[in-house]
């Protein structure tokens, strides 16, 4: 990777994501990165009377299009550097950087043990590595969360040739419609008083000696509408009579919100043969096995239709599935 004091060499600063962030996450094929348009701002060099690129940064996200839905854990990041020295190369003092993400409403990070804020930086044309210096969790910024270079609420020290890449997860509770959903905030007055879009937008505050710009790259998101609060029953269509007795039946529930309370009933028209109630249920996927009640295993000797009935609280719902159980 080269980094050169021109719009060129800007260019050639953002080119760290596409190779860290996809190993950053796990190895599928189908999601891939979304990257916005790279922004950055001039320096001007009094030792060569001339303009030069100063910084630079780009926001992105990473989804699966075809499976990726509201609810689900994604990841967007951050790439950024710089191409110079504070003052335009007069000095050998580095440039540095604040970072804050600006999230669309409905929109938040989603940090926990399994899904972790990742972070990589490259030097000129040396090959990517892990930053020993990730930070842990995001603290409040100017205008949203902001990552620091650790937890100890450092700037990100940006030396002439380095590239930062910060990965953070993130969730929706909403789809998100991309443009059309609405325009970016292009400037810090946009954000102050204009509506926030379906954008993800990165605000980093550079010091660079001269004029300490804010640079806002966004990218445009889109995400799948979510289950919509559905909840579905998976039952097998048929089951073997003495596998029913002696191990019951096994149902799969969808659930699409956690802490709710299901109860299983197992019916043989209007009688009751087997029950089972669960509580808290988890978030996705529950398999739950009702076994037959004595009545029910004293009732059930010969083949027989039944009918599998789940009553929901979270969402209120009732599920019904048709199992045929033979001999």
């Amino acid at each position: 990777m080269h980094f050169g004091k021109s719009t060129r060499g800007a260019a050639a600063l953002l080119t760290l994501g596409l190779t860290l962030a996809a190993a950053a996450t796990t190895a599928q094929a189908a999601p891939q990165w979304y990257n916005g348009v790279s922004v950055q701002s001039t320096i001007y060099n009094p030792c060569l009377r001339s303009t030069e690129v100063g910084a630079v940064a780009r926001a992105g996200y990473r989804i699966d299009p075809a499976t990726t839905r509201a609810g689900d854990v994604f990841y967007g990041h951050a790439e950024f550097g710089a191409a110079t020295y504070v003052g335009g190369g007069c000095s050998n003092i580095d440039q540095a950087a604040e970072l804050d993400v600006v999230l669309p409403p409905g929109v938040r990070l989603a940090i926990d043990a399994k899904h972790r804020v990742q972070c990589f930086y490259a030097d000129n044309s040396s090959g990517g590595q892990t930053d020993p210096k990730c930070p842990t969790k995001a603290i409040n910024g100017v205008y949203g969360p902001q990552f620091t270079h650790g937890d100890g609420g450092g700037a990100w020290d940006m030396p002439p040739g380095r590239e930062y890449e910060v990965v953070f997860p993130l969730v929706s509770t909403r789809a998100l419609k991309g443009p059309a959903g609405g325009p970016c905030p292009q400037t810090l007055n946009d954000l102050s008083i204009d509506k926030q879009r379906d954008c993800l937008l990165i605000a980093l505050h550079v010091a660079d000696g001269t004029d300490d710009p804010w640079l806002l790259p966004n990218e445009q998101m889109i995400i799948a509408p979510g289950a919509g609060g559905r909840a579905t029953l998976k039952a097998p269509r048929t089951v073997r009579l003495a596998r029913l007795r002696t191990k019951g039946l096994a149902v799969t529930l969808k659930v699409p919100k956690a802490g709710g309370k299901a109860t299983v009933t197992l019916r043989q028209g209007k009688r009751t043969v087997g029950r089972l109630t669960r509580r808290h249920l988890r978030k996705d996927k529950v398999t739950l096995r009702v076994r037959l009640s004595e009545a029910g295993r004293a009732r059930l000797r010969h083949g027989a239709k039944l009918t599998v009935v789940v009553k929901l609280t979270k969402p209120k719902a009732t599920l019904r599935a048709s199992v045929a159980a033979k001999p």
